[in-house]
């Protein structure tokens, strides 16, 4: 070997290979093809991952991601994908709207007792239904009557303590004058 540092040789060598991928790259871009890598890029892409972690998943560098999902082809290429994604999910969103009925049916059922469910289950469903119309999700249930038969004042009670919570916790603000219990 000549008299070059092994640093400086290293480098030029580096830069030569990064030079070849980004001609190799663009090649590739021009041709209107893309790679099973290259389609690799952009799938992760459409799903949201960024230029670094695509690079570190896939062993490639920044620049090689930059430079394919910045392409024409690249972008014509997410966009596809995109539109395929947004289809099937206009597919299931419609099915699943469908359904909503016999859903709702099913969890009146649960909730009415005109099917053999425990109380678990019935808070189940009522906790999932409170979630899902954005009261918040339960998350917490306390039983105070094992057999499930509340009392009036079993029931005073619960209300005064998930009030009391729901007042601690700023879902419900306090009353002008109210003390700390």
């Amino acid at each position: 070997m000549s008299s070059i540092p092994i640093k400086l040789y290293l480098a030029i060598l580096t830069d030569l290979w990064h030079n070849k991928v980004r001609k190799d790259t663009q090649t590739m871009l021009e041709s209107q093809e893309l790679s099973c890598r290259h389609r690799e890029i952009i799938r992760l892409k459409s799903i949201g991952m960024t230029t670094e972690s695509i690079g570190e998943e896939l062993g490639v560098s920044r620049q090689l991601v930059a430079a394919v999902s910045g392409s024409a082809l690249g972008k014509e290429h997410l966009e596809r994908l995109n539109a395929d994604r947004d289809m099937a999910f206009m597919a299931a969103k419609q099915e699943l709207e469908m359904l909503l009925p016999a859903a709702l049916d099913a969890y009146r059922e649960v909730l009415e007792k005109q099917v053999v469910t425990t109380p678990m289950q019935r808070v189940k469903v009522a906790s999932e239904i409170m979630d899902r119309t954005g009261f918040g999700k339960v998350t917490k249930t306390i039983s105070y009557n094992p057999d499930g038969q509340l009392t009036p004042d079993d029931i005073e009670m619960i209300k005064k303590e998930a009030l009391a919570r729901a007042r601690a916790t700023d879902v419900i603000p306090r009353e002008v004058g109210e003390d700390e219990e």
